[in-house]
């Protein structure tokens, strides 16, 4: 392309009183993509004796949800000419703590909020019965943690604690709870 014009496949070309035949060669690469080929390079390389050292283009890919596309045209069309795609953050889980199981009066545990995947990657919010606690991510690799540690009082029986994934691409959360329960020294003699 010239000017984003498509060029003849032969063109000739006048260089010192000399004309040259000059071929335009094209290739296309068709993917199907899976979850796997997320931020993946592809490269596409020239090759030619003419040239001192071969002549290379990559891209990286980030894998976009039909149905979770930016509605903007133009927001598409510039993310596009980048190279930028962003996708939702996959649905958030809880580590750590099993709704039901009883935590001992006084005792410290330590719930993590995960969230994998998304491009920019998941901003993980906890919650205290509706109430925001703690907003201290880290992100690593392909995935968001926000490490929760709290020591349990019966005034935390049955607080539902809420971990928030959310990043540009979706207008609501995706949301993953529990609800502890506390015993009181009394209630374990």
């Amino acid at each position: 392309m010239k000017n984003r014009e498509d060029v003849p496949e032969l063109v000739d070309i006048q260089s010192d009183g000399v004309t040259v035949k000059m071929n335009t060669t094209r290739s296309k690469i068709k993917i199907l993509p899976t979850s796997e080929d997320d931020r993946v390079k592809y490269t596409c390389e020239a090759r030619h004796k003419a040239l001192a050292k071969p002549q290379k283009v990559s891209v990286s890919l980030s894998l976009v949800e039909e149905d979770c596309r930016p509605q903007s045209d133009l927001l598409n069309d510039l993310l596009s000419f980048f190279g930028l795609v962003v996708d939702p953050p996959g649905a958030p889980r809880i580590d750590g703590y099993t709704e039901g199981e009883p935590i001992r009066e006084n005792k410290s545990v330590t719930l993590v909020c995960v969230s994998r995947g998304g491009n920019p990657l998941a901003e993980l919010i906890w919650y205290k019965n509706d109430v925001r606690i703690d907003s201290s991510y880290s992100t690593l690799n392909r995935e968001s943690r926000n490490e929760l540690t709290i020591t349990a009082t019966t005034k935390d029986n049955l607080a539902r604690l809420r971990c928030e994934a959310s990043n540009i691409m979706i207008n609501t959360p995706k949301i993953a709870d529990v609800v502890l329960t506390v015993m009181c020294k009394s209630q374990l003699l």
